[in-house]
């Protein structure tokens, strides 16, 4: 089994290319391999990720788990719909299209177009949200509700690590 990681880009800094990296290093740290791949990335994204195109291969594998951040509309949102492996979406929020009415046009079509797709990427095993006013819009959008969870950004690891019976969260 394998752990793909998709991204419409994979940039140094970047909070949803930081989230990836976080999953990638805590999935190898249980001896599982995971990969990111981005449609575009910079020179960070270049050295410790993957172009989207070596994703396909991969594909067809009902054993493997697709992990697809979604953020902005990409176009490789059909690599996701296409894929037979296990499905995990995870949604870092979209903004509204109305926010960029003349101000960025290019932007606001950007997100018109994201928000739009979102009701389409629903045939997933679980989808999870980086906050629950995240998770909530995916159930607003047609995730059935449980089939959903919040994954923070940076979560504590030690609690994603721990037994499964561990007692609820103290600092």
């Amino acid at each position: 089994m394998l752990v793909h990681q998709l991204l419409p880009r994979y940039d140094m800094g970047d909070a949803a290319s930081n989230h990836a990296s976080a999953l990638r290093e805590l999935v190898e740290r249980h001896g599982v391999e995971c990969r990111i791949y981005a449609k575009e990335r910079d020179a960070f994204g270049q050295a410790n990720g993957l172009d989207e195109s070596e994703y396909l291969p991969h594909m067809d594998n009902p054993d493997d788990l697709l992990i697809y951040h979604y953020l902005a509309y990409c176009d490789n949102y059909r690599l996701y719909l296409s894929s037979r492996n296990r499905k995990v979406l995870i949604y870092h929020n979209i903004t509204p299209a109305e926010f960029y009415v003349g101000f960025d046009e290019s932007t606001r079509e950007v997100c018109r177009m994201g928000r739009e797709l979102l009701p389409r990427l629903t045939g997933c095993d679980l989808a999870l949200g980086d906050s629950d006013f995240n998770r909530r819009e995916l159930v607003e959008a047609g995730f059935p509700e449980e089939r959903t969870a919040v994954l923070p950004i940076n979560p504590p690891l030690r609690l994603i690590d721990a037994p499964l019976d561990m007692p609820t969260y103290r600092r």
